[in-house]
């Protein structure tokens, strides 16, 4: 009865953050929406849905390879793989993200034991390059529209 209670409020929480993420998409602004890769949310209908759309696009990557770190037993710190997915209809953020896949040439944390709870915090290094990526998409959409009014066309992005 409990984990029916919680799971309904995880569907719950799920529906909201899809209904946000296609608000977002449908007044033509970005989104991104981060899990955990091995979450059954992501084969739920709605997930399924908004992932259909022209231009969403998942991105699969290792939060090891953006900064992510976390104690091990001995109290020493290391780097946390977390494999992580992220919808989004940015295509800066998806490919940029997509490269960040570990090559194994370092030693991980097992997030057991309350050692997750530091990857409740983005590293700064993963919000850099989210920044970073949407600046880009900004400098393309001035040059599509600078592009667009020197030439007289129209600009449809």
């Amino acid at each position: 009865e409990d984990v029916h209670g919680q799971l309904q409020a995880a569907m719950k929480h799920l529906k909201f953050s899809m209904d946000l993420c296609l608000e977002q998409y449908k007044a033509g602004r970005l989104f991104l929406f981060e899990h955990p890769v091995g979450a059954r949310s992501w084969s739920t209908a709605i997930i399924q849905q908004m992932s259909d759309l022209e231009g969403v696009h998942l991105a699969k990557f290792d939060f090891c390879q953006l900064g992510m770190k976390s104690k091990d037993e001995s109290g020493s710190e290391a780097a946390a793989k977390k494999r992580t997915g992220v919808l989004t209809n940015s295509k800066h953020v998806a490919e940029v993200l997509r490269r960040a896949q570990c090559d194994g040439s370092h030693k991980h944390v097992e997030l057991l034991n309350g050692r997750a709870g530091p990857c409740q915090e983005y590293p700064e290094k993963f919000v850099q390059l989210i920044c970073e990526s949407i600046k880009k998409l900004i400098k393309d959409v001035q040059w599509r529209k600078k592009m667009s009014k020197d030439l007289d066309i129209t600009d449809t992005v």
